[in-house]
């Protein structure tokens, strides 16, 4: 796990320098540079398979040179069918094995690799600079244009704005205040990502071509049974593994599959989660595994949040929970953790979608029914569904699916972010299915979409990432996704197949509602943002600030906290600036090609 830079044009390598301090904490283990003419290439290196110096970066051979960040799981058997076709490795990681597979297959090789991967290759026989991401966007990679001509990549956002002097971009500012993150666009203007599932070729002035790169061939196996094959892939590494357990069906699925002795599970406690630690308790005991429970107190959670904030690469009101599980895996010396993210986008997982048919019956209704009863049946739904009854009349006033989605997804109504930013909420790419879909597989689009890859991909790659943590996600493993897609599945059949009574159990107890106690929380975190709220503008003209000063340090009654918390996060974000995450200089040892 890396972070990765690059850099082509004049001057390349003074800034690939500077964008490299911007990623260091990505990769405390080593880190190196090489330039070759007009393209430089950086890293560092968090050294988890093979931590020897030979496996460093750049990394170099008969003419194509590699910076990669990320775990390919079937390096083993890429490695092995390399071998065969007559290349010799050096190094027993990863990384050797993705620079030969370019090197033997090209770009097509890209198709062949099953993880979760950002990479960079300049090639100098083509003169080509190329990049890829996984299929699922688990790994980030962003590009921008530099001012003086050529362009840059980076594993972040943030040291690319730092470097180029890039602005906030008010789209991404409005996707905050309504989504919790940047959900269409980058926070930054002029900060793009590499889409996920592509080869991008660059020229001089950005991209010239990319392609999508075609998964493989699925093999016909059950989600059943490719399952325990993906966590066991997951596991290998040189470095200790932790398992970030919660009282949930998804990490103890993973804990049920790993071998105790390999894992070391880790859960926070805090004010309101009793019932979640009590069900990690039981799952750790019956998979025999260590378990450290480490609490939270809300005097705490001022520090932490500033530590939070200091780390952010995009202005988000997720990840918090990642920060903190991650601070403590690395002051435990676990470099590695598992996490059960992503199983409930894989399974449809959450409450909504085990309600959605009553939200569309009732949808369907909605129309017909007088304004008092609208409002009535919105304050019921409300209730039960943890939503404003706003946000309820959004859903159920909605066209079509995206759109219902949105609503539920909103932290400020469309409305709302209009008037606070001027902005309108258009939705775009991330929002687009297929609408002749059955309404679980658009669901199920969504949430990978609109969600997962945007809000918690990201921001667990980030604040992982901010302590040196690389997570690792079973449930989106290749084969995982694959499996799930291609025929129904839920947690409860998949442990009736797997015969685990204890799963079984756990898949038919009712789904806990993890949220952290933002309404305990938010009072300690206000004290010591009060004056920069009470500022003149905290929001650099971004945001209007009398209605929206208002509403962060009165809340919004019978509201989620996440909207104060937004506005919070946005007002530091907007104060740090990118260069605000700029870490200190030090020596980076050049590569020799």
């Amino acid at each position: 796990m890396c972070g990765i830079v690059a850099a082509w044009g004049r001057e390349a390598e003074h800034d690939a320098r500077f964008l490299l301090e911007g990623v260091r904490h990505r990769g405390p283990d080593d880190s190196g540079s090489l330039a070759i003419g007009a393209v430089t290439l950086a890293m560092a290196r968090l050294a988890v398979l093979d931590p020897t110096p030979g496996a460093s970066q750049p990394m170099s051979e008969g003419g194509v040179h590699l910076v990669y960040n990320g775990e390919v799981y079937n390096f083993g058997s890429l490695r092995r069918h390399l071998e065969q076709a007559g290349w010799r490795f050096a190094t027993t990681g990863d990384t050797e094995v993705v620079l030969k597979a370019v090197l033997h297959w090209g770009r097509s090789a890209c198709q062949r690799l099953e993880g979760m991967f950002a990479l960079v290759v300049h090639d100098e026989r083509e003169g080509a600079l190329w990049a890829a991401r996984d299929r699922l966007g688990i790994k980030p990679l962003y590009w921008c244009r530099r001012p003086s001509g050529g362009l840059a990549l980076a594993s972040e956002a943030s040291p690319l704005a730092s470097c180029y002097g890039l602005g906030p971009d008010p789209a991404g500012v409005a996707e905050v205040l309504g989504f919790g993150s940047p959900i269409g666009t980058s926070a930054y203007l002029g900060v793009h990502e590499v889409e996920p599932g592509t080869v991008t070729d660059f020229g001089p002035d950005g991209p010239t071509r990319t392609r999508p790169f075609p998964a493989p061939a699925d093999p016909g196996a059950s989600l059943a049974q490719v399952f325990p094959s993906a966590v066991e892939r997951h596991l290998v590494s040189d470095r200790p593994v932790a398992l970030f357990l919660s009282g949930g069906f998804d990490s103890a699925a993973i804990a049920s599959f790993a071998p105790s002795s390999s894992l070391t599970a880790i859960t926070l406690a805090y004010a309101g989660n009793a019932g979640d630690v009590g069900r990690a308790r039981e799952t750790a005991t019956a998979c025999g595994l260590e378990h450290r429970v480490v609490e939270v107190a809300a005097d705490d959670v001022p520090g932490w949040s500033r530590g939070f904030l200091a780390a952010m690469d995009q202005p988000t009101v997720d990840g918090f929970n990642t920060y903190l599980v991650s601070g403590v895996a690395a002051e435990a010396g676990f470099p590695v953790a598992l996490s059960g993210l992503g199983g409930d986008e894989v399974l449809g997982g959450y409450g909504y979608a085990r309600r959605w048919r009553q939200l569309t019956l009732v949808a369907r209704a909605w129309p017909f029914l007088p304004p008092g009863a609208r409002h009535a049946l919105a304050s019921r739904l409300a209730a039960r569904y943890r939503r404003s009854p706003s946000q309820v009349t959004a859903m159920l006033s909605a066209r079509d699916q995206p759109g219902r989605h949105a609503a539920w997804r909103s932290v400020f109504e469309p409305e709302e972010v209009l008037d606070l930013t001027g902005v309108s909420l258009d939705g775009g790419a991330p929002w687009q299915v297929d609408p002749a879909a059955p309404a679980r597989s658009q669901l199920r689009q969504l949430d990978l979409q609109a969600y997962l890859r945007p809000v918690l991909l990201r921001d667990t790659d980030v604040f992982s990432m901010a302590h040196g943590i690389e997570v690792r996600v079973p449930f989106l493993d290749q084969g995982v996704v694959g499996a799930a897609a291609s025929g129904p599945a839920t947690k409860a059949s998949l442990a009736r197949e797997w015969g685990d009574p204890y799963l079984v159990a756990l898949a038919r107890r009712p789904k806990l509602t993890f949220a952290l106690p933002w309404d305990q929380w938010m009072a300690p975190v206000l004290a010591e943002t009060r004056d920069l709220l009470a500022g003149p503008d905290p929001w650099r003209g971004l945001v209007d600030p009398a209605p929206a000063r208002s509403l962060a340090l009165g809340g919004s009654p019978g509201r989620s906290p996440l909207r104060q918390w937004a506005l919070v996060v946005l007002a530091r974000w907007l104060e740090r600036g990118p260069e605000g995450r700029r870490l200190r200089p030090c020596p980076v040892p050049a590569r020799v090609p």
